[in-house]
């Protein structure tokens, strides 16, 4: 059976890509690369997502292969979709990480792209509690949606992932809000370099676990 490390290899190799295409383009070294191909590590959630780009799959494809593909139903639905869950903090995506799935009204989740579907957080902690996140829901990414600003987003700088609120600069750089207030400004000049800054998509939607209420005006 063809697992995530085996699939990484098969897919660089048909792009004719070598392992340092891949380390350089994540700002990783080849023997991490090498890693990944032989089973022993797993790509954090940006990483991976930008390998995914580079060999022209799916996130869902690299990370689960046919398993994903035939899950395709998932996003056929009238009322209700299917997202696969991940966690911000070890971000992730093996076919363990990626097992466990919600069920969300189509309707509140927006444009769906099948290349770019939408996928879920689990919340662990409060730290974005001010932003209406709370610990033990889940918060519904969508990259297929539009962000404006002040916006909710999944996003990476600098290889590290997190949710921030988006705002445009009138000079063109990006202000992430943060629910701490610790803001970060992001110089024009790195806003079209998807090695150091990237949005991943946007949070179109929070479920609460325990009573599975629903949540889309933060």
């Amino acid at each position: 059976m063809e697992n995530f490390g085996i699939r990484l290899a098969r897919l660089r190799k048909e792009k004719r890509l070598r392992r340092s295409d891949l380390a350089e383009a994540i700002g990783i070294d080849t023997e991490t690369i090498a890693r990944y191909e032989r089973g022993e590590r797993e790509p954090k959630l940006s990483d991976a997502l930008t390998l995914a780009d580079m060999l022209g799959v799916s996130l869902d494809y690299l990370a689960k292969g046919d398993e994903a593909q035939n899950k395709g139903g998932c996003f056929d639905g009238k009322d209700d979709i299917c997202v696969l869950t991940t966690d911000i903090e070890n971000a992730a995506i093996s076919a363990d990480t990626a097992k466990e799935s919600v069920s969300v009204p189509r309707a509140l989740v927006g444009k769906i792209d099948v290349n770019t579907p939408p996928f879920s957080l689990n919340i662990t902690d409060d730290s974005m509690s001010s932003f209406g996140v709370k610990r033990g829901g889940y918060l519904i990414i969508n990259p297929a949606e539009r962000v404006d600003d002040f916006d909710i987003i999944l996003v990476a700088y600098k290889s590290k992932t997190a949710i921030k609120r988006f705002q445009k600069m009138p000079d063109g750089a990006v202000r992430l809000l943060s629910p701490d207030g610790g803001d970060i400004d992001i110089p024009k000049e790195y806003i079209d370099d998807r090695n150091v800054f990237r949005i991943i998509g946007k949070a179109v939607l929070f479920q609460y676990s325990e009573t599975i209420k629903l949540d889309h005006t933060f």
